[in-house]
């Protein structure tokens, strides 16, 4: 007989702390609040993760135009991009030796 047979909701509530009742006790945590952790803790991940994201200072603000000067790193890039040759399926793959790794 398992435990949600032998007990009822109720039942758990008037059940004393004691020695007698302890056992009893250590299989409902382990049975049915260790189990449930992983999921309340990614259910929490996910609402401060949804909340962060949504904080104005958070947000990501993409210019119309492009700066006069690049980053030395994005203009490596998009000087390997020019001389990269399409593959087979039309990407540009850019290999040099200018961009980090």
């Amino acid at each position: 007989m398992g435990i949600h047979s032998a007990l009822r909701s109720d039942d758990v509530t008037r059940l004393p702390l004691d020695r007698s009742t302890l056992p009893m006790v250590r299989r409902l945590i382990a049975e049915h609040v260790h189990p449930q952790l992983p999921r309340i803790a990614l259910q929490q991940v996910h609402a401060a993760a949804a909340e962060n994201q949504s904080a104005p200072e958070n947000a990501i603000i993409v210019p119309d135009e492009r700066p006069e000067k690049l980053h030395r790193i994005a203009a490596a890039v998009e000087k390997a991009l020019r001389k990269a040759k399409p593959d087979g399926h039309g990407f540009l793959n850019v290999e040099d030796k200018g961009l980090p790794e």
